[in-house]
This record gives C-alpha cells, structure tokens and sequence, in this order.
C-alpha cells in the first residue's frame, strides 16, 4: 500500500505526464499550424478552437463513463493505464502530417487533432477524478493539488525551456517537431505507469453506480460547483488569448524570439515557486481567499502590463512576473476546490460522482479555451499578421492588446465571482462528518 507522501509524489508524476501533452499544444501548436505548416492564422485558430470544443464535450461523457466503472483497481486508475499508449500515438500523429505531402491540409490537422484531444479526455478526465477517490480530507486534498500543479508546472518548464533548442537540432522544423512529439510520448507513458502502480482509490462501495441523469442533476442543485464552474469558464476564456499570443509578441513585438523560452519559464518558475505559499494561504485562511488575493494581485499585474506599450526585455519579464505571482493562486486552489464540491452533491441528492464534477468541470475549461483559440486566431487575422513577415503597425498594436486586456478582464471578472463562494474548510469538515454519521445510520 502506498504511503500519503509516494501517493502525493505519483500524483504528481501523473500530472506531469498529462502537462506534457497539454503544454505542448498550448505553447506551440497554434504557432506550429501558422508558421510550420503554414496555415492561415485565423484557420488555424478555428480548428484549435473546434478540438477543444470537441474535447470539452467528450469530457463529462468520460467522467460519466467512469463514475459508473468498477474494477478491483478502482475507477478511475485503468482508463489512466489503457490510455496511455493512444494518447501518445495520436499526439504524435498531430505532428506527422507534413511527411504524408498533407503540409497545409487543414482538415487533416482537424482530424488528428480531434483524435488528440479524444484520447486526451480519456486519461486526463479519470486522471482528475482520481484525488476525490483517494481522499476525503480537504487538507490532504489541498496537498494533491500541490504536487499536481508543481508535476503540471515541471511539464510546462520542460516544454518552454526544452522544445525549440530540440527542435533547433534537427535539420528541419518538420523533423524536429515530429521527433519532439515522440520523445514526450515515450516519457509521459513512463509517467502514467508509475502513477497507476504508486496510487490506490479508496474501498469501492457496494452501491450500483448512479444514472447519467441523476448526476447530472446533482449538479445542477450543488451551488458552490456552479459558482466555481462560472469562474473557471470565465478565467480560462480570457487568458488563453494572452497565452496564446505569448510566442507571438516575443518572436515579433519584442523582436527577442532567444526569450520566448525564458518569458514562458519564468510563468512557469513563478507558479513553482509559490504554489506552496498560495496552498498555505488556502490552508490558513481559505481557498477562497487565496484566489481572491491572486486574482487581485495578477489584476494589477495586467493592468500594468496594459499601461506599458515598450519593448524593454526586462521589464517586461518582471511585468509578467508579478501577474504569475498571483496567478500562481488561481490553478492550485481550483484543483483543490473542485473535489470539495463532489461532498456537496452526495449531501443534497445523495449522490457522489467524482467523474461527473471533473467532467463538467473541464466540459466549461475547454470550450472556454475553444473559445478564446478561436477568437486568438481571428483577431490576428483581423490585425493583419502575415507569418514569418515583419508586422505593421496594427498588428503591433494588437498584439500588445491581446497580451494585456483578456487577462486583466479574466482574473478580476473571476475574482468577483469567487467573492459568492461560501465552502470554507471548515463547512467542509463539518459535512464530511455528518455524511459518515449518515452512512452508520443507514
């Protein structure tokens, strides 16, 4: 039996492993349809946003799917072990279609895609699941979710710091991309084994699995899963413009293509560093208020992004410092929150459903990020980008523009739903145990 501190580290490994695939799509892949296969910028963005869409609707199918499983290893653990060799297969097909004489087919991108983000739902959605199986404290919960977002953050740092140098040695960007996509394959199957062998789920019950119906229907009668779920959709809307432009302001606003790498990392280095410090807060005072005081803090951090229109490297950098200071806030206390919420269904309609809430959860996360790829893609084309060219004085523009308003708009707007949460620790606690004195008397 695994002890807490191996099954918190295996939890993290696994988040490394999904990180891997999700950053490597969301740092390069719009750049990659744009500026290797040379699709058009607002096409490009379209079939982005279509996959994750697709994805975000496939998502809660998986939760429910899985809810419902029962296996001697749990519910959730085998789909993570089974899926691992597809979803690697089909990642790297995403990256094979300029050796099949497919270079600027868009529909085959879509196809592969779609493949991509199917096989994706089908490890991510259980891997999510998983920490409201393990445990039912909200402390030990707060924990996974460290060593969640610290796994998912070393995956982002390897992919920012590690892709275009890997790239670089290839004789082609077609080679080098291909060669890349089956590397990070090979490693995050390692990942996954690792954490199905080091993970347990908690005893299953004996009680047949509830109906789609009724878990939807919990749901919908659970008012702190629908608050956060507003949060969520509304933050993740608004940043992935700004995310996605990234690589794009480095290589034509900022004219330093070398520090694409180094401004990802340090987001990346930022939400390492102080995911320890925003899970204390969570712990100290309360989830809540450590997104409140990340949201206020990456608020500010936009809004002087917004206010400054240079081109000084450094300064930039620490702009972007300070808005991941507090963003670092934001994904550490989500991923603690949601299973927070499962205990609140069980409560209300006697109904628990861990894949159902993580399903709905990333249905809300991905079509917000459908949304805001396919807006990235359509408001570069409405700024006159042309890939590989020196940009005009609009696109300029609107590059910076892109960088600055969508998250500032995104953190406050969350912040200010967020102020309506109302499941501190405390509360919590107190329904767990009046759950288990409920399960003794039936």
């Amino acid at each position: 039996m695994s002890g807490p501190r191996t099954t918190r580290i295996a939890y993290g490994v696994g988040c490394f492993g999904t990180d891997l695939f999700w950053h490597g799509t969301s740092f390069f892949l719009l750049f990659y349809y744009t500026d290797v296969l040379g699709l058009r910028s607002d096409v490009a963005g379209l079939i982005f946003g279509a996959a994750m869409i697709w994805d975000g609707l496939v998502d809660p199918l998986m939760g429910l799917v899985a809810s419902r499983t029962r296996t001697r290893w749990g519910r959730y653990r085998p789909y993570i072990l089974l899926g691992a060799v597809p979803l690697a297969l089909a990642y790297v097909l995403m990256f094979l279609q300029p050796f099949l004489g497919l270079a600027a087919s868009a529909l085959f991108a879509l196809v592969t895609q779609m493949a991509f983000r199917t096989a994706y739902a089908a490890v991510s959605i259980p891997y999510g699941s998983l920490s409201a199986a393990i445990t039912t404290s909200a402390d030990e919960r707060n924990r996974l979710a460290t060593f969640k977002v610290w796994g998912g953050a070393l995956a982002a740092l390897a992919v920012a710091l590690g892709s275009q140098p890997f790239v670089a040695l290839s004789p082609t960007p077609q080679i080098g991309w291909l060669m890349l996509a089956v590397v990070v394959g090979l490693i995050a199957t390692g990942a996954f084994v690792f954490m199905f062998r080091r993970t347990r789920e908690q005893p299953l019950t004996e009680e047949a699995p509830p109906p789609f119906g009724a878990m939807l229907k919990a749901l919908l009668r659970n008012p702190p899963f629908l608050i956060l779920l507003a949060a969520i959709v509304v933050v993740n809307i608004a940043t992935v413009i700004s995310g996605k432009v990234t690589v794009y302001y480095f290589e034509y606003y900022l004219r330093r293509p070398d520090l694409t790498g180094v401004g990802l990392a340090i987001q990346v280095a930022a939400v390492m560093l102080l995911t320890p410090v925003w899970s204390w807060v969570g712990r100290r005072w309360s989830k809540r208020v450590a997104w409140l005081a990340g949201a206020a803090i990456a608020s500010l951090g936009a809004a002087l992004f917004f206010a400054y229109p240079g081109t000084h490297p450094l300064t930039v950098l620490a702009i972007l410092t300070l808005m991941m200071i507090g963003g670092a806030a934001i994904p550490v206390s989500m991923w603690s929150l949601i299973p927070d919420t499962v205990e609140v269904s069980q409560w209300t309609s006697g109904v628990r459903a861990e894949g159902a809430v993580f399903g709905v959860v990333t249905l809300g996360q991905k079509v917000a990020l459908g949304v805001g790829i396919g807006l990235t893609g359509l408001l570069l084309e409405a700024s006159g980008y042309v890939a590989g060219a020196v940009q005009g004085a609009d696109t300029l523009r609107g590059l910076h523009l892109m960088m600055t308003v969508p998250a500032l708009l995104g953190f406050a707007l969350s912040g200010a739903i967020m102020a309506f949460y109302v499941l501190d620790g405390g509360l919590h606690r107190r329904l767990v145990r009046a759950l288990e004195r409920r399960a003794r008397v039936n």
